[in-house]
């Protein structure tokens, strides 16, 4: 059973604008909507009744439904090439985008986007992929979408609660500090009315030691009253005990706590179920505006009709006006009266008022309700001629929750063509070659036996049909048995190519094993091999199904996370720090790019990758293998041996590692000696440097040497000594006469300064 949004949506909660039951504030006349929106509905009948009518042709083909045109006593076999191809192409559609764990990737378009995208990935991925029943999904929209041409989803959002009973602890006081507190204010109590007494006392006590007298001499000479100093010291005494009580008491109130934590049961809402929601349609419980063509934001109205019941309308809890529609039930629209489908029992009607069903008609729109000249975004449901509710659009795109999907778009039109529009030709063709085969094949004389006359009596005849052993006359010539005419070659030439042009326009392969080329191998020309019309033609497929469906409606989920998502909900899925989705466009159009991770494009990448790890080599830089190698793994959806690839460091072998410390002390080793060579070589550079030096002053000095003995032989020889002698001894005596005058002249200038001074 079809149930609407509101049913299973959210109950009265202050969560979510779907729970309201907000009201249009102005004086409004119903029956002039209700009247006014019967009108589009009326308006929207003409159009889809022409789509209507393809769609139940198409089924009739898809099912191999009899064409009325067949004869007596004639074949009436009717080739089921459409739906075969449809079968045939099913698993190969639905594989995409169900056969891995996460299909979508949000990529950041811009930097503001970067923190949010890993956090809305792995949110759709959970919504879409493990809260979400995609296979069933896939399975129902795709077949939907494959026979009638058209598919339309309806989005929404589910949310349930219930009553929980949870322990908490809560701060009480504690009953023995509040005790020990109360023993301690009586203490002081009592400590407050003696005090006075007590310091009375000791100052008597000092007036009495100022006059140099004891106790016991005041006692004596009767000055004090036994008595009285007797109590006196029990006062002081009792009043020391309780200063020391309240002491203890004190300090055991700081090592007490004064609240406890006690343990108690509550009741609270908890909610069980907070995600969005997507269903199939019917196609003929969907009535869209006519004039959009083929744009649904200009959309002006989709109405829904579906089938409930009274139980469901009350547990809703959004509905009015229900015991109106209970008193005219009786004379109610059915559904099911026009419906003949597999499964469901037309003729069978529930009796009681509480299960007996009833067509919902659910407006989904623009309409100016306030009269103000401008159309608001409204949700209006209505039950023959009683409307149950009339409120706000509560989506926070203001749009209705539809999305429509041609599978073979048709030009400013929102419907498409079935592949049975473009098979129906070839299985017509198909089923008219079969029957006339048939036909052949059922009027030829197959199994017949025929005996030329005389060739037989009547007693070899009875044996001859009784299968025995028999006698002829004649040759073997003579028998003739019949069977099945012979057919030309051209009859199956014709049905191969009918399955050829079928197999291309589908992209369907007898025994298809995927659209890739291990299968031919890995060569270019392989490649380019399996790009072919059919391959080309289920790719488009693919991607009309991931554009044109399954992306709008996360973009509609990813609208209704920002508005509905709770943070306990967003932290149980991303368990990491709750981060508001944009609000800013309600219409789901932020900078998050949703990419749909197929198979076939992971095994491509992959590929490319693996490419380029044989490319790099084992001599380059093991980090980087590790990054690619890694990133293979994500590809092949194995995350757990991607982060163990990313995170691994190689232990190495002790004894590798000692043998390499050895290699380093051993090259070090050499750098030393080489550097201690070097030295060497320097110091014997410089020692031969001075050597050089030593040798070259030596032949210097020789050679001086040489030179003086030379000359004092040549003086010798020649007597040029003695004079030299003799020049300077006279030299020596002019320099001695001449410092002599001078001297006596120095003095004899400061005698001749001394008596000017006088």
């Amino acid at each position: 059973m079809i149930t609407d949004l509101i049913n299973n949506v959210l109950p009265q909660t202050n969560k979510s604008p779907l729970n309201s039951q907000e009201k249009v504030k102005v004086k409004i006349n119903k029956n002039e909507i209700l009247k006014n929106l019967k009108a589009d509905f009326e308006a929207s009948k003409r159009l889809k009744s022409r789509n209507d009518s393809k769609i139940n042709t198409w089924r009739r083909e898809y099912n191999g439904e009899l064409y009325g045109n067949e004869k007596k006593n004639r074949s009436k076999f009717v080739y089921r090439l459409i739906k075969k191809q449809s079968e045939w192409q099913h698993a190969g559609l639905v594989d995409p985008f169900v056969s891995t764990p996460d299909i979508i990737r949000a990529k950041p378009v811009t930097w503001e986007d970067k923190e949010v995208s890993p956090k809305i990935e792995i949110l759709l991925n959970t919504q879409f992929c493990r809260q979400f029943d995609r296979f069933n999904f896939m399975n129902k929209a795709i077949k939907v979408l494959d026979q009638e041409g058209t598919v339309v989803i309806r989005t929404g959002w589910e949310y349930k609660e219930k009553v929980i009973k949870e322990q908490i602890l809560e701060e009480q006081p504690n009953p023995e500090f509040i005790m020990l507190q109360e023993q301690a204010m009586a203490i002081g109590a009592n400590l407050e009315q003696i005090a006075p007494m007590v310091e009375q006392s000791k100052n008597s006590l000092a007036m009495l030691e100022q006059q140099g007298l004891s106790v016991e001499q005041a006692v004596a000479s009767g000055v004090i009253d036994p008595q009285v100093v007797a109590g006196t010291q029990q006062m002081m005494a009792e009043a020391a005990n309780l200063e020391q009580q309240l002491q203890a008491l004190q300090e055991q109130l700081q090592s007490i706590p004064q609240t406890i934590e006690v343990p108690r049961i509550i009741e609270r809402l908890k909610p069980v179920c907070n995600r969005p929601t997507a269903m199939v349609c019917r196609n003929e419980d969907i009535f869209i505006d006519p004039t959009c063509q083929d744009n649904m934001d200009n959309c002006q109205f989709v109405i829904y009709r579906y089938e409930t019941d009274m139980t469901t309308l009350k547990r809703a809890g959004v509905y009015k006006n229900l015991d109106k529609v209970s008193h005219t039930l009786r004379d109610s629209e059915y559904v099911s009266k026009t419906r003949d489908d597999e499964g469901y029992d037309s003729s069978f009607e529930f009796s009681d008022i509480a299960r007996k069903k009833v067509v919902v008609h659910e407006y989904w729109g623009n309409y100016d309700i306030d009269g103000d000249g401008e159309a608001e975004a409204i949700v209006c449901s209505w039950v023959n001629d009683v409307i149950i509710q009339l409120r706000d659009n509560p989506f926070p795109d203001k749009q209705p929750p539809f999305i429509v999907v041609p599978f073979n778009s048709i030009p400013f039109s929102l419907y498409g063509e079935s592949n049975a529009e473009l098979l129906s030709d070839t299985q017509k063709i198909q089923t008219a070659i079969i029957r006339g085969l048939i036909d052949n094949m059922a009027m030829s004389n197959n199994g017949q036996k025929g005996v030329r006359n005389g060739a037989l009596d009547e007693y070899n005849r009875v044996k001859f049909l009784n299968g025995e052993n028999f006698e002829f006359n004649g040759t073997p010539n003579d028998f003739y048995d019949g069977h099945f005419n012979e057919f030309p070659s051209s009859t199956f030439n014709m049905l191969q190519m009918l399955n050829a042009e079928a197999e291309s326009i589908t992209g369907v392969k007898n025994f298809y094993q995927g659209m890739h080329s291990n299968s031919l191998g890995s060569t270019a020309t392989a490649t380019t091999a399996i790009m072919d019309s059919a391959a080309a033609r289920r790719l488009n497929i693919v991607r009309n199904i991931a554009e044109n469906m399954v992306k709008p409606i996360l973009r509609k989920w990813l609208a209704y996370d920002a508005e509905f998502l709770d943070e306990e909900t967003q932290y149980r899925i991303t368990n990491e720090e709750f981060i508001w989705l944009k609000r800013d466009d309600l219409g789901a159009r932020i900078d998050i790019d949703l990419a749909i991770s197929t198979s076939e494009d992971n095994k491509a990448t992959a590929s490319e990758l693996s490419f380029l790890l044989q490319t790099i080599g084992p001599s380059e830089d093991p980090n980087l293998r590790k990054m690619i190698i890694a990133d293979i793994c994500d590809l092949y959806k194995k995350p757990e041996l991607a982060k163990s690839i990313r995170e691994y460091e190689p232990k190495p072998d002790p004894l590798a590692q000692r043998l390499q410390e050895l290699q380093i002390q051993m090259l070090e080793a050499q750098i030393e000696n080489e550097r201690a060579k070097g030295g060497r070589a320097e110091i014997d550079s410089r020692l031969k440097e001075a050597k050089t030096k030593t040798e070259l002053a030596k032949a210097a000095n020789i050679e001086s040497n040489t030179d003086s003995t030379d000359l004092d032989y040549l003086q010798k020889f020649y007597g040029v000594n003695e004079k030299a002698k003799q020049a300077n001894a006279l030299e020596m005596e002019a320099a001695k006469h001449k410092f002599n005058m001078d001297k006596e002249n120095l003095k004899l200038l400061e005698n001749i300064a001394k008596n000017k001074h006088i």
